[in-house]
């Protein structure tokens, strides 16, 4: 892969982030060869840090078949940045089910986490495979704060 496609994906990206913020941080790493090892393609993994330290994240990865433009890759990938800013709470939608099990695997005590808005499918089914698995209800309250939504989840840990 070449170094310019690279450029082409970080600096798309930088465009549309730096509409919002204009001390925007990308490092870019580039591999090639036997040092990339079996990968044929590339992507972009953004993160996040909010004024209170909580992280969120997203990621966008090219296709294998080629097809897809360095610059839509890192668009896409700004924008599902934002959109997981946009959702708030404390965990972003690619983790939500990992913190999930984590809460359940905790010590027999109350634990809670503040999702963003809405919850994702993969979460939902975590959520029936818990019950199912551990008997452990997950209490849900949606929560509205300064026209913000978002969803307090609390367990009994095992």
């Amino acid at each position: 892969m070449s170094p310019t496609i690279l450029t082409r994906v970080v600096d798309s990206a930088r465009g549309v982030l730096n509409d919002y913020l204009p001390d925007v941080y990308i490092h870019s790493d580039h591999n090639r060869g036997k040092e990339s090892g079996a990968s044929p393609g590339y992507s972009l993994a953004l993160h996040a840090e909010s004024t209170t330290g909580v992280l969120v994240s997203a990621e966008r990865c090219a296709a294998e078949t080629g097809g897809e433009l360095p610059e839509d890759i890192g668009r896409e990938a700004a924008l599902q940045l934002l959109e997981e800013i946009w959702k708030g709470g404390v965990v972003d939608s690619i983790h939500q089910s990992l913190i999930i099990f984590f809460m359940v695997m905790g010590p027999e005590d109350v634990s809670k986490v503040r999702f963003g808005s809405q919850l994702t499918d993969s979460t939902i089914e975590t959520l029936r495979i818990i019950r199912e698995a551990f008997g452990v209800v997950f209490k849900i309250k949606e929560e509205n704060e300064n026209g913000n939504s978002s969803l307090l989840l609390s367990c009994l840990g095992i």
